[in-house]
């Protein structure tokens, strides 16, 4: 029976939820294509999964409307209408099926006769049915427009969506509350008018809105993003502004209400100009006057470029005289070519422009460069010229050398020229001379302090003996050296007879040392060396210092030292290949060259890491892990320290977080940076089955803990779930005993929640109905004692003598007494016993109580893990 604890709901069938779980996995499409409705034979029925059929079904037929409920994307809507014809059933039940005839869902409904046009009460009715599923992206929501019957409500619902809305009766011209009944734009409104508000402070609160004593709400022909979209238009009814307009809404894209800034702009309408002839106009984009004048003056018609006549007056009298003119102020005139040679006025520029062309003053930086291919033989005209490139500084175009520099030339006449080259990195200075047309070849000159002198140069010879500052000439050293030989006593004559056996050799020098190289030194090494006595198969080994002795050497060791490689030693000592570990201690020289690695010199920030020639760069280069963030680069390098040599790199974050990525360079390729570190952010949660943390994580337990010392984990959830003391300390969030649930997060499925809240346990609200097996019409014996009622009298009928009749209920009393009754006399409290057979209350039951069961809690089977928080 149907009643106020009744539920109606909607549920997938097991076929159906199969089929949405297969289309959800391969992406193909659903089509949900007819519902029908039945009476259940008169009962209230209940879903059930495993339903393939309704329990009595009276009508299918193709649904008239299929789609996804504007409010939850999770909800399908389908929809079926019954004609005015069909009927004369009761509906109880209902359900869908798709495009193979398999029933997907059913629901019961609160029962509805659906009466026949014949009836005398016939009506179209809709049945609708809101289905929740797991997703709705692959149901496919097309209908049959054969079929397709319009409600009212969608039609209504149609005529929302058209971009022409309903009129207004007037239009904001400011910011304004939407809140209250108040005038706009010069008119009186009252509670329900329609109004464009255009424009607010914030254009997401821009629309159409219906006015209120309260808050304002938006007209229900504009209070979706389906109902506002761009181009929507509408008319302006009054206002002393906005009055008989037409306003249209400009922006451009999908629209989401309440989010979307909203703009709208005049399409047509009074723009404020009087009707008339004008004979200047200005108009917007749209082609409409904006504004209107008729100018008398030349100002007023904006002309820029005709003069008014005190202007020509004024400019007039600024004028000087053609003959013999007296100039005043800054008086300008034409420049005139820099080779004219006449009468013309020189201004300042032309005479710049002069010195410029004979490389003087500042047009002469750049003006005054060699022309390329210019050969210096032909520059014969006074002036300072320049060459910027080496290039052009040629020996064939007659430069003293290939060097780019400056070109001085003075000219005594026509046929007589003088040439000076100062090149522009070392300042070397050349002269030459030209004379009827030949030149001289250049001759460098030399500066007095520290000259440095090239080719052949030649000096007067000292006189022999001089001991001064005064230079000593080859044929000064020669006479100084021969007269050390000749007069070298009999002691010496061996320096004079070495010089006759070297037969004069010039590089006696060097013969000398390449004769020592050959070679031994001797010292007590060598010498205690040569005093060990060795035979075969002996092997010298020191002793002590500049001490030797010999031991023998044996065919095994002679053997292992013969070995070619590692294996074959390995092989001949019978050991096996392993591997262990080391500490760094352990290592001859690893942490002497650790060390040294720790004080490499970092390259130029930005290098790129491929091209890397440093051991340590910091760049942000695009062929960096991620050129968003700098990173210190460090590459080690196999045989050569080189940007081709076979290298690895190893990239650490330097700024943004602590990333850690590795990559090698082999074969004249890369791979791809791969990172190191595991990349889980602070503020991320992880279960583990241990009691105590990994490195990385702390207990997420509710503690309290320092911003500073946990200042990654700080910067992500701040004090979302505790502010600690308030400066120094924020909380984690405390997990232990707690089931996750997701953030709802705009979905509305657990509205209101806010991140971190906790929220206590609950039951789905639900009832429990019992009765008791009935037994059937029947009676119960009763027996027992009726209960007291106290002390009391009954009265009884009667006669006087005379009046007691044959059969006489009354009994006799004296004749003194009155009355037609008479009091019995009590006899005090007493009770009666009862007996006898209760009434038989035919077929019924009885209201059962079920006892309670259970714990202090509702709960999954679940294993208790520790709940851990990277920080």
């Amino acid at each position: 029976m149907v009643d106020q604890n009744s539920q109606f709901y909607a549920i997938l069938t097991n076929v159906g939820a199969a089929k949405q779980a297969n289309a959800d996995a391969l992406g193909i499409p659903w089509k949900i294509t007819q519902m029908g409705v039945g009476d259940a034979n008169g009962a209230d029925p209940t879903p059930s999964a495993s339903q393939t059929k309704l329990i009595n079904e009276w009508r299918r037929a193709p649904l008239n409307q299929l789609k996804v409920d504007d409010k939850n994307s999770a909800i399908i809507v389908a929809e079926q209408v019954i004609p005015a014809d069909v009927g004369g059933r009761w509906i109880r039940e209902i359900a869908l099926y798709d495009a193979d005839g398999d029933m997907i869902a059913v629901a019961n409904c609160a029962p509805t006769f659906k009466p026949l046009l014949s009836q005398g009460s016939g009506r179209t009715q809709v049945v609708r049915m809101n289905l929740v599923v797991s997703s709705a992206a692959n149901v496919q929501l097309k209908i049959d427009p054969s079929v397709v019957l319009a409600t009212r409500e969608w039609v209504t619902e149609e005529l929302a969506r058209q971009d022409f809305k309903h009129s207004v009766q007037a239009a904001t011209t400011a910011n304004i509350s939407l809140s209250g009944v108040q005038p706009i734009d010069g008119v009186t409104l009252v509670a329900g008018a329609r109004v464009l508000v255009k424009n607010q402070a914030q254009a997401k609160d821009n629309g159409l809105y219906e006015m209120a004593t309260g808050a304002w709400t938006r007209c229900k022909d504009a209070n979706t993003s389906a109902k506002v979209t761009p181009g929507l238009l509408v008319h302006v009814e009054q206002g002393t502004v906005n009055g008989d307009s037409a306003w249209q809404l400009v922006t451009d894209g999908v629209i989401s209400l309440g989010v979307t800034a909203l703009v709208f702009e005049m399409a047509f309408g009074r723009t404020g100009i009087l009707a008339g002839t004008y004979r200047s106009v200005s108009v917007d984009k749209y082609g409409r006057v904006a504004a209107a004048t008729n100018p008398t003056t030349v100002a007023g018609y904006g002309l820029t470029d005709v003069y008014t006549k005190a202007q020509v007056d004024t400019a007039l009298d600024l004028k000087a005289d053609l003959a013999s003119p007296t100039l005043s102020g800054t008086p300008k005139s034409p420049t005139p070519a820099i080779n004219s040679n006449d009468t013309s006025i020189a201004t300042t520029q032309f005479a710049r422009q002069l010195l410029g062309a004979f490389g003087w003053g500042e047009g002469g930086i750049s003006g005054s460069n060699l022309p390329s291919g210019t050969n210096l033989n032909s520059v014969t005209k006074p002036g300072s010229y320049g060459q910027t490139a080496n290039a052009q500084a040629t020996l064939i175009l007659n430069y003293p050398e290939p060097v780019a520099g400056t070109l001085l030339v003075q000219a005594a006449s026509a046929t007589i020229c003088t040439q000076l080259y100062i090149t522009y990195n070392n300042g070397r200075v050349y002269s030459r001379s030209c004379y009827s047309g030949n030149w001289s070849t250049w001759a460098e000159l030399s500066l007095t302090d520290s000259p440095i002198f090239r080719g052949t140069p030649t000096a007067p010879t000292a006189v022999k003996g001089t001991n001064t500052q005064q230079l000593a000439t080859t044929a000064f050293v020669q006479g100084a050296i021969a007269g050390l030989v000749d007069s070298a006593p009999g002691t010496l004559d061996t320096l004079k007879e070495l010089a006759g056996a070297l037969a004069n050799d010039p590089n006696f020098a060097t013969t000398m040392t390449n004769a020592l190289a050959g070679k031994q030194p001797l010292d007590a090494t060598l010498t205690a060396l040569a005093g060990v006595n060795t035979s075969a198969n002996q092997l010298i080994y020191s002793t002590a210092t500049d001490q030797f002795a010999t031991t023998p050497l044996s065919a095994f060791i002679r053997s292992l030292l013969d070995d070619g490689d590692a294996a074959a030693a390995r092989a001949t000592l019978g050991a096996a290949q392993t591997s262990h570990g080391h500490s760094i201690a352990e290592i001859s020289g690893l942490g002497a060259a650790l060390n040294a690695a720790y004080g490499l010199a970092q390259g130029s920030t930005g290098q790129d890491p491929n091209l890397a020639a440093d051991h340590v760069i910091l760049s942000n280069h695009a062929n960096t892990p991620d050129p968003t963030y700098f990173w210190h680069i460090t590459t080690t390098f196999y045989v050569a320290v080189a940007a081709t040599s076979n290298r690895a790199q190893l990239a650490i974050q330097y700024n943004g977080g602590n990333a850690v990525y590795a990559r090698s360079f082999y074969g004249s390729q890369w791979t791809a940076w791969a990172r190191l570190d595991n990349g889980v952010p602070p503020g991320s949660i992880i279960y583990v089955a241990r009691s105590t943390p990994p490195v990385g994580y702390i207990k997420a337990n509710g503690a309290a803990v320092g911003r500073v010392a946990y200042a990654g984990l700080f910067a992500q959830i701040g004090t979302t779930f505790g502010g600690g003391d308030g400066s120094t300390t924020f909380n984690v969030p405390d997990l232990r005993g707690e089931f996750i649930r997701g953030l709802d997060d705009g979905r509305g499925m657990d509205p209101s929640r806010v991140l971190g809240s906790i929220q206590a346990g609950q039951n789905l609200s639900h009832t429990h109905t019992g009765s008791a097996a009935a037994a059937g019409a029947h009676t119960h014996t009763i027996s027992g004692t009726a209960l007291t009622a106290g002390e009391h009298t009954h009265t009884a009928p009667r006669a006087q003598n005379n009046d007691v009749g044959g059969g006489s209920p009354n009994f006799t009393t004296a004749n003194l007494l009155n009355g037609t009754t008479a009091p019995t006399h009590a006899a005090g409290a007493h009770t009666h016993s009862i007996s006898g057979t209760a009434a038989a209350a035919g077929d019924h039951t009885h209201v059962v109580t079920i006892a309670a069961n259970g714990g202090n809690e509702a709960r999954p089977r679940n294993m208790a893990l520790l709940a851990c928080i990277k920080y």
